[in-house]
């Protein structure tokens, strides 16, 4: 049932609007800023970007469905991401920036979740997980039916996140 949902919802282009409004309704109150749609990205599997935060999305029906959702983008897109968050700029990829993805990555895969659920599917939510300059993501092999969003956000240099969701083939 759940793969059937992700597959219309990918096919009427609904999973792109569901990716980007969860986007939204997470980066603009926790970071106090603007942010803005502009379309759609790649799947980050085969070119992942610098820095990456995956939460691991499952039926709680106990169907097997699987699914990941994610926040990734360039060193300076994190970092201007981090500065808000935390009133820092962080100076490379540590502990601070990571955290701070992973956070918002969280957040955004527990908006993903309410408007999952409002299409009738009951998902539970993994603890995200970093990655820094990898260059493949195996996890994504099987993570075919998705979507990313590419949201910029208002802030100088008006730096661009990739925000998605990708469920495993049924």
């Amino acid at each position: 049932m759940s793969h059937a949902i992700v597959e219309e919802l990918a096919a009427s282009g609904r999973l792109l609007d569901f990716v980007g409004q969860a986007a939204l309704e997470s980066i603009c109150p926790l970071c106090g800023i603007d942010a803005t749609v502009l379309g759609q990205g790649s799947l980050p599997w085969s070119d992942p970007p610098v820095g990456i935060a995956l939460v691991s999305l499952t039926d709680t029906s106990g169907s097997g469905f699987q699914a990941v959702a994610w926040v990734g983008g360039s060193f300076e897109a994190l970092a201007s991401l981090a500065e808000v968050l935390l009133g820092e700029r962080p100076a490379e990829d540590d502990e601070m920036l990571q955290d701070a993805v992973r956070e918002l990555a969280n957040i955004v895969a527990g908006r993903m979740q309410e408007r999952l659920r409002g299409a009738g599917m009951a998902l539970g939510l993994g603890l995200p997980v970093y990655v820094g300059a990898a260059r493949s993501l195996n996890v994504g092999a099987s993570l075919v039916n998705g979507v990313s969003a590419r949201v910029q956000l208002d802030l100088p240099h008006r730096p661009v996140l990739a925000v998605g969701f990708a469920a495993k083939e049924g």
